[in-house]
């Protein structure tokens, strides 16, 4: 996307078309034709995704630093990763508005917390999670890192709260909501707490997971689920 201060001209940055399923789905065609390329000239070799962010020039003042960029950011993360894509690499850790930390006070930015969360629960073993309803429901499944199960992301980009439902016992299964009070919140909420550092990293609060599940607009949910003999992520 293009940001105020950019001369080079494609989408304008902004929510709206930051979070528009449309506009999402086009990083995977994108990654749909390197890894067609890579099948024909270079296979066996891993694709990663360099220097990536959602808008140019430093990104964009008042959104690559806030809430809405995460959502961009987990929603990537998990599409990329359908079409192959090993790693994805943010520009930056540090500077301009794009940076996951504030360059002034080091303070954590919403989207340092969507890497940390996504690197908790969703491992390198891309899992298929069928679904159907409105282009707005996002869904995203992977082994955990751990391989003691699996875990779904479900992105809710849609102003209605979204109605889920999951087919699997209820007590081996934790539920973690990622919310901000606005789009444009400079914090991360999980289960209501926001995240802060304070000289180690925050203890999450889980809830319940049930198997007809809500999910809150403009929102996006971890479903961690605990079993070790799930195919294809077994130890």
């Amino acid at each position: 996307h293009q940001p105020r201060r950019c001369p080079i001209a494609t989408r304008p940055a902004g929510a709206k078309t930051l979070l528009d399923p449309q506009a999402l789905d086009s990083a995977a065609e994108i990654a749909r034709g390197v890894f067609h390329q890579v099948q024909q000239h270079a296979l066996g070799t891993e694709i990663w995704l360099g220097e990536t962010g959602h808008a140019q020039c430093g990104g964009q003042a008042e959104l690559s630093d806030r809430f809405a960029s995460s959502l961009w950011w987990l929603d990537q993360l998990g599409l990329l990763a359908l079409q192959g894509t090993k790693v994805q690499i943010r520009q930056s850790l540090l500077g301009s508005d794009y940076g996951l930390l504030d360059e002034e006070t080091l303070t954590p930015r919403p989207d340092y917390w969507a890497s940390w969360l996504w690197k908790q629960w969703m491992g390198k073993e891309v899992l298929t999670a069928q679904q159907t309803g409105p282009s707005s429901l996002r869904s995203y499944a992977h082994c955990r890192p751990d391989r003691q199960g699996f875990a779904l992301l479900l992105i809710n980009l849609g102003e209605q709260p979204q109605s889920v439902y999951l087919p699997y016992p209820g007590n081996r299964a934790r539920v973690y909501e990622l919310t901000g009070p606005e789009l444009d919140a400079k914090v991360l909420r999980v289960n209501g707490q926001v995240l802060s550092y304070a000289n180690a990293m925050p203890e999450l609060p889980s809830r319940p997971f049930t198997q007809n599940l809500t999910l809150a607009p403009i929102s996006a949910s971890f479903v961690v689920f605990d079993n070790p003999n799930w195919p294809g992520c077994q130890s």
